[in-house]
């Protein structure tokens, strides 16, 4: 009887140390569920003062951006607007690294995802215009280490999204060089022939990025670097790395991929170094809009996901307007409403 009385004992210990540890946990995850709870406090930094005629819609843009920092609970957001090729008005808002409470500023510099294929994009049309690229010749003529495939693939296959080979994701480790990179699907067969489907595939992107190095004579980021970057004062743009200044860290929901039932930090963990334009760059909002207005001649949204990382760029031609959102963290998918709402507001400033 004793024992009996003991060991019951004992287990209504535990059960009520079970109970403690459960409310901690789930005080613990409901106190730490949002990031901000009040729209007027969220912090934010501008990139000097927008023009006069601007202000009203600068205004309005900037209560909209607090609004989604909330709503959306997102670490941090930033901002920027092209209008006629100048830049009329950049913000971060939020937090660049929650713990440290470190702010968003207009150069905290984000992973922007498969948006980078915009750059290899231009750094073709450079290559053709130099007679350095021809893109109706297989692929192989400039990247030996791509096996010969059952169909014949050219360059401009690749860039128009006409071939996928086998999808497994790319290695989270360090590729000293493309050769490495493409080794990872090099002899993979492709999925369907070439032009008789339209998909999207981070595997030709990295092909396509071996094959600007192959053509240009020198490595991928140097060559975009020099002839797309440059040319354009993108000095906020690279590729990614532990070592960029003003990178902001990178953020995942821990539930459902619902940023709105709070993070966790996933540090900088994730290398992209072998993913080159399908996910290897970092840049900012300011950087993106100048690219777009100077070089995006077709109407469009670009949209970019990574580990920690969301991007959107909308280019409209027709209103001489481009507009870039990023946040740091994945699946922020409020990010396109809120572009889309910014057109619009910056389409006719009052």
């Amino acid at each position: 009887m004793h024992r009996k009385v003991r060991a019951e004992y004992v287990l209504a210990i535990l059960f009520t140390i079970g109970v403690v540890a459960a409310g901690a946990g789930a005080l613990y995850f409901f106190a730490t569920m949002s990031i901000h709870s009040d729209a007027a406090a969220v912090r934010s930094t501008a990139a000097g003062v927008p023009p006069p005629q601007y202000a009203r819609a600068v205004e309005d843009a900037r209560q909209l951006a607090r609004a989604t920092v909330v709503t959306d609970n997102l670490p941090g957001l930033s901002v920027a607007i092209a209008h006629d090729g100048d830049i009329v008005w950049a913000e971060g808002f939020g937090w660049a690294d929650i713990e440290q409470r470190t702010p968003v500023t207009p150069v905290s510099r984000f992973r922007i995802g498969n948006l980078g294929v915009v750059f290899a994009k231009a750094a073709v049309d450079i290559l053709v215009d130099r007679g350095r690229l021809d893109l109706d010749a297989p692929v192989q003529k400039y990247v030996r280490a791509f096996g010969q495939k059952q169909w014949p693939v050219t360059t401009r296959d690749v860039i128009a999204d006409h071939v996928a080979v086998d999808h497994r994701g790319m290695p989270n480790r360090h590729c000293a060089t493309i050769d490495e990179a493409v080794q990872v699907f090099a002899d993979d067969p492709l999925l369907f022939e070439p032009r008789t489907q339209t998909r999207y595939s981070m595997y030709s992107w990295v092909l396509a990025s071996a094959v600007i190095e192959k053509a240009a004579g020198q490595p991928f980021f140097e060559f975009v670097n020099r002839e797309v970057l440059t040319p354009l004062r993108m000095t906020h743009t690279s590729a990614d790395g532990p070592a960029v200044p003003d990178r902001v860290s990178f953020y995942f929901p821990r539930m459902n991929m619902k940023t709105q039932l709070g993070y966790q930090a996933i540090g900088g963990s994730t290398d992209y170094s072998c993913y080159f334009a399908a996910g290897a760059f970092v840049s900012t909002p300011s950087d993106l809009v100048a690219f777009a207005s100077h070089t995006l001649r077709k109407a469009d949204t670009y949209h970019g996901s990574s580990s920690g990382g969301t991007s959107v760029l909308i280019v409209s031609p027709e209103r001489a307007l481009a507009v870039a959102v990023l946040s740091n963290e994945s699946y922020a998918y409020g990010l396109e409403p809120i572009a889309l709402k910014l057109a619009d507001i910056f389409a006719w400033p009052k």
